[in-house]
């Protein structure tokens, strides 16, 4: 593809959080990706996993 007409790489980190410091807290997994063009990072998905 010729060079500045796609954008193909994109960065995406995934992430997994608890609320707090509760660890009866339900798991959330949570996929996060940076904007190419502002630098700043977006929400792609969020999975909260059933305890």
């Amino acid at each position: 593809m010729p060079l500045g007409l796609s954008r193909v790489d994109v960065e995406v980190w995934r992430l997994q959080a608890r609320l707090g410091r509760n660890e009866g807290s339900v798991l959330t997994t949570m996929e996060i990706m940076r904007d190419g063009l502002g630098g700043g990072w977006k929400l792609r998905s969020a999975i909260a996993d059933a305890a």
